[in-house]
C-alpha cells in the first residue's frame, strides 16, 4: 500500500469535480409559543427527520484553494451521511461515507480509496479544511444536536448558549419563524467555528435550511451547500448508501 499525505488526497479530488445548480428560496415559520420552549422544538422538528435527499453544490474555499462540486446527497437518521460527487457530464467521481463510528472517501476516477475513525482528529477532516466530518454529518442537512442544558441568554436578539466539551456554543434563532440563523463555537474568545443557515423551508411538516455555510475563521476555510430537489422521508434501501469496493481497487494509507 501506498502512504501519501492526506491534504493531497482532497485536492486531487477536488480538482476533478464542477458544477452549479441554482437554489430556489422558500420561507417558511413555525409557532413553538414563548421562547424558551425553542430548544425543544428545534429537537423534536429534527427527530421527525428519518431521511433526506437532495441534488447540492458544495463550494470549498481554503487558503490552497477554491472549487465547488455537485453531488447527490443522502441522510440516514440518526447519524449517516452520504455523498456521491458528481463531474461534468453527470459522471461519478467520488463517494463519500459518514457512519457512526467510521469514514470511507472512494476516488472513482483514480481507483483508490481510504478510510478511518471519526475519533481520529488528524484524519477526522473534510477534505482539505479543518472541519471535522463529526461536524459535517448532520450541520449539512441543516442540524446541530444540542445538548439538555441549553438556555436563551438574550430574548431581544434570539440568543441561546450551552457549553459543550468545555466550548461554548452560541445560537442565534429568529423567534419569530423558529428558525435558527447562526451557530457559533468558541473556546474563550476565540470564534472556532461560525455556521449560517439561510433559505428554510416547511416539507413534510420539517423545518430545515436550503443554504448552509460553515467557516473556520482562523484557517480562512468556508465550506458553502446549496441544496435542491429536496426529498423527506422516503424510504431508502441501505445498499443506496454503501459503498462497494472492488477486489482491484487500492488502498491509500494517509500519512502526516
Amino acid at each position: 500500500m501506498r502512504r501519501i499525505p492526506f491534504k493531497f488526497l482532497g485536492f486531487v479530488l477536488l480538482a476533478l469535480l464542477g458544477c452549479s445548480p441554482v437554489l430556489t428560496q422558500k420561507s417558511a415559520r413555525v409557532d413553538f409559543g414563548a421562547a424558551e420552549n425553542w430548544p425543544t422544538f428545534y429537537r423534536e422538528n429534527f427527530r421527525k427527520l428519518h431521511s433526506f435527499e437532495s441534488k447540492a453544490r458544495f463550494t470549498v474555499e481554503s487558503p490552497g484553494m477554491s472549487t465547488n462540486f455537485q453531488a447527490a446527497v443522502i441522510f440516514a437518521a440518526p447519524d449517516t451521511l452520504f455523498l456521491k460527487a458528481e463531474g461534468m457530464f453527470g459522471v461519478d467521481i467520488g463517494e463519500v461515507f459518514i457512519g457512526k463510528h467510521r469514514y470511507i472517501f472512494y476516488n472513482q476516477f483514480q481507483n483508490h480509496f481510504w478510510s478511518g475513525s471519526l475519533d481520529n482528529p488528524y484524519e477526522n477532516q473534510f477534505l482539505q479544511t479543518h472541519l471535522k466530518l463529526s461536524e459535517l454529518k448532520h450541520s449539512i442537512v441543516g442540524y446541530v444536536p444540542l445538548p439538555d442544558n441549553v438556555r436563551l441568554v438574550n430574548r431581544r436578539h434570539g440568543i441561546f448558549a450551552t457549553l459543550v466539551n468545555g466550548k461554548k456554543w452560541r445560537l442565534t434563532v429568529d423567534l419569530s419563524t423558529g428558525q435558527l440563523q447562526k451557530w457559533d463555537v468558541l473556546e474563550g474568545e476565540k470564534l472556532l467555528l461560525s455556521a449560517e443557515f439561510k433559505n428554510y423551508r416547511l416539507t413534510e411538516g420539517i423545518l430545515f435550511p436550503g443554504l448552509i455555510r460553515l467557516v473556520v475563521p482562523g484557517e480562512r476555510e468556508m465550506v458553502a451547500v446549496f441544496h435542491k430537489n429536496i426529498v423527506v422521508n422516503r424510504k431508502i434501501a441501505p445498499e443506496r448508501y454503501r459503498i462497494v469496493i472492488g477486489p482491484k481497487v487500492k488502498q491509500l494509507m494517509l500519512g502526516e
